[in-house]
């Protein structure tokens, strides 16, 4: 029996792609599906799911050696790979299926990049190995068509896997009636792109006339970050609040009950969103945003997107200008809340999400060892390098 292997994702601090990992573990878990987790025991995910099932099996890779990983797995499992940064050498004796999940716009960037030279026609063929074998899925339509653009290829057969949302039932007597200026912005601080946003999003609230003061809250992994960008630019009739480490279920009753619009990028953008929030989609930027710059309503997209990096969009922008979005958030709450619900119910609930993750990995029939092939950063110079590299710093 094929078993799902995650391996790669020490990050401490929650994170989108470390709850998608969460989830979908305690899912398959629940339908008694063994899965097995290669995590640091000070990790977000080791922390999530140690001892939340005996079908979810954890490798502490603080405490077990290297060379004893490929004890665990067999050459029938499934690997899942979501960057090309992790070290899979420790996997290429056994040589386990793998299923690439594109969650990220740029992913593909790093396969062959080697700071000095970028080898793009090895990564085209690697794209194609992985099409050829049904070892490929994007999260959403912002990953497929930045892999499309940047590498000039055509993805055939197109899937998606939409991230998946723990659904919560609230009482929805219990939703606000109400459309006070509670705002919030859900994020992590440390990358970058997820601050530039809050600063145009604050600049164009505070050009917006309110009867009271806005109170915004900030709801991220670090304070500083954007206190450091915030204190550059002039705001007015707008409160700053944070809110630190807010995580699943906090997470969940902190929003219920405090905020009435969120503003959100990704995973971040569903958290709101499943309670009746209504919840306007934000784009990520590597750069300050200039005056231009429109949003949308969660359930306007398309193809699961929850945000898509401003310098890869392509087209006519047919976003939304704050002042519309205001508008219709005073004059339409209800409808909003109704259609942010059903939005993520139909498209992330964590079953249908997880019975497309699964139907999918299973389909592959790609080796990690043929994968390998085409990936520069997986040689064994380059992860030799990468560890002198640290031991120096």
């Amino acid at each position: 029996m094929q078993r799902i292997i995650f391996y790669g994702y020490n990050q401490k601090v929650v994170g989108g792609v470390q709850n998608l990992i969460v989830n979908i573990s305690n899912e398959l878990a629940s339908a008694s599906k063994e899965v097995i987790i290669f995590a640091n025991e000070e990790s977000y995910v080791f922390q999530k799911t140690d001892k939340l099932s005996p079908y979810i099996k954890l490798i502490n890779t603080s405490k077990t050696p290297i060379k004893d990983w490929e004890k665990y797995i067999s050459s029938e499992d499934i690997l899942i790979i979501t960057n090309f940064t992790s070290n899979l050498l420790p996997f290429q004796k056994v040589n386990p299926f793998v299923f690439f999940w594109s969650v990220l716009p740029m992913v593909f960037d790093k396969a062959n990049d080697l700071i000095v030279l970028n080898l793009k026609n090895k990564t085209r063929k690697l794209i194609d190995l992985l099409c050829k074998n049904n070892s490929l899925a994007f999260m959403d339509r912002s990953c497929l068509e930045a892999v499309q653009n940047d590498f000039k290829v055509n993805i055939s057969p197109v899937r998606f896997i939409p991230i998946p949302v723990v659904n919560i039932k609230f009482d929805r007597q219990g939703l606000k009636n109400k459309c006070n200026t509670n705002f919030s912005y859900i994020g992590r601080s440390d990358v970058v792109w997820k601050i530039y946003p809050v600063l145009r999003i604050l600049e164009d609230l505070s050009n917006i006339k309110f009867s009271a003061p806005i109170d915004f809250t900030i709801i991220t992994n670090n304070k500083v970050p954007f206190e450091i960008e915030i204190n550059k630019i002039n705001l007015k009739n707008i409160n700053i609040h944070y809110k630190l480490n807010l995580s699943g279920v906090d997470l969940d009753y902190y929003l219920f009950n405090n905020i009435s619009l969120s503003f959100a990028m990704g995973t971040s953008a569903l958290e709101s969103a499943k309670l009746g929030i209504p919840t306007v989609l934000v784009n990520p930027s590597m750069k300050r945003i200039n005056n231009f710059y429109s949003y949308n309503w969660i359930f306007n997209t398309i193809d699961y997107s929850l945000g898509q990096f401003i310098e890869k969009k392509t087209g006519t922008d047919n976003g939304l200008s704050m002042s519309k979005i205001i508008n219709d958030f005073i004059n339409n709450y209800k409808k909003l809340s109704n259609a942010c619900i059903e939005y993520v119910i139909s498209n992330h609930n964590i079953k249908f999400s997880t019975n497309i993750f699964e139907n999918f990995s299973l389909l592959s029939s790609l080796k990690l060892n043929d994968f390998c092939l085409f990936v520069t950063r997986q040689t064994r110079f380059f992860q030799l390098a990468r560890e002198l590299f640290k031991s120096l710093k």
